[in-house]
């Protein structure tokens, strides 16, 4: 009987156990995602959408990591390898020109470091970006990568210490002047390419090629990035041309919430010119001012205290080209205009610097604009 009963269980395990691993299979199958970028930065399993997990090879600030591993020896970027700041400032960078992403790493000579992240995040909807477009963190294999640390993303500064938040993912979007208009964003334009130009431990610069049609227009944009070592801003170039055959009426426009000081939290930051500090919504005057930035310094406005850690960032424009619009605000995209009132910059999480450019565009005929873009110098 003894025997009977142990045969039994045997034929019985051999039919259950692959029908057991094929559920588990079908499971797995079922819950998990494949969305790999082709940055192959490693193998990782993050959390999302929804109940599913995703597998992916690269990691950005707005993922949940539950496992994995970080590798570089697939990827293909252009590199340069770390520099020794032993005599003086020098640039360690990282490019992946096919799906233009990267960063710009400064390193001082007492042990400072400056760092500017391109197109390494996702938005709101978990679309990437491809391009020069501020934002996002390192990828895990960076030896300054850290996962609960996100004050090193963006444009950051480390003073020997720690990381202070300087720069967030920027806002830019281009905008028919139609009634009802949307905002189109660059992860919806078509990336075309992106190329090193100069790649040194002195310089660095880099250029991305986009595409995108507005009101059935097509539009060609060219994007350039230019650093050199011991800055403590960037320049950026934009270049935009009406490849229609009408014209047509677009706003261009960039701003942030740059949670200056900690990345999460726009408390204790206030606007500031020339001119002082700007502790209200209000308009900036782009003629009589050619910049503007965030300070965290505290709002007494708001109720805070001066115990921030006074960390400033500054956005410089061409005079030439200057924007059309420039204002402080609670929120992205609009200010109180309302005469008489005063709109103290309080929002806990949104503190928003934005410009705006307004231009009609023929056939064949471009605009473009220059803006530094950088840490503030205390």
């Amino acid at each position: 009987m003894q025997i009977l009963t142990k045969q039994f269980f045997i034929k019985s395990c051999k039919i259950l156990l692959p029908i057991f691993t094929l559920i588990v299979v079908i499971s797995a199958w079922l819950l998990i995602n494949c969305d790999m970028t082709g940055d192959w930065e490693g193998l990782y399993l993050v959390s999302g959408p929804g109940n599913h997990l995703t597998v992916t090879d690269d990691l950005f600030p707005e993922d949940d990591l539950v496992a994995g591993m970080a590798f570089t020896w697939i990827s293909k970027a252009v590199i340069a390898e770390s520099c020794s700041a032993s005599t003086g400032s020098c640039i360690s960078s990282k490019w992946d020109e096919k799906n233009g992403r990267g960063y710009v790493k400064n390193f001082y000579q007492d042990g400072r470091k400056l760092l500017i992240n391109l197109s390494r995040f996702k938005n709101e909807n978990g679309e990437l970006s491809s391009g020069i477009f501020l934002g996002g963190g390192l990828p895990p294999g960076d030896p300054d990568y850290s996962s609960t640390d996100k004050d090193d993303t963006g444009m950051s500064y480390y003073d020997g210490r720690r990381w202070y938040h300087i720069w967030c993912s920027v806002n830019e979007a281009v905008l028919s002047s139609a009634l009802n208009s949307k905002p189109i964003y660059p992860q919806q334009w078509n990336f075309l390419n992106s190329r090193v130009l100069e790649n040194s431990s002195n310089n660095i610069s880099i250029v991305s090629h986009h595409w995108f049609s507005m009101d059935g227009v097509p539009f060609f944009v060219e994007k350039l990035f230019f650093y050199e070592s011991g800055d403590n801003y960037f320049t950026l170039v934009t270049k935009i041309k009406n490849e229609g055959v009408r014209p047509m009426s677009l706003y261009y426009l960039y701003g942030d919430e740059p949670w200056v000081g900690h990345y999460g939290t726009a408390m204790g930051n206030v606007g500031w010119t020339k001119d002082g500090f700007f502790k209200t919504e209000g308009e900036i005057d782009t003629t009589a001012n050619t910049f503007a930035g965030i300070l965290d310094y505290g709002n007494d406005l708001a109720g805070e205290a001066h115990t921030y850690t006074g960390m400033a960032n500054f956005i410089e424009w061409d005079r030439t080209t200057r924007p059309d619009l420039a204002y402080f605000s609670n929120v992205a995209g609009r200010y109180t205009k309302l005469q008489g009132i005063s709109r103290p910059l309080a929002d806990a999480d949104c503190r928003f610097l934005g410009l705006e450019w307004a231009r009609t565009l023929k056939p064949a005929e471009s605009m473009s604009f220059t803006l530094a873009i950088g840490m503030a110098n205390n």
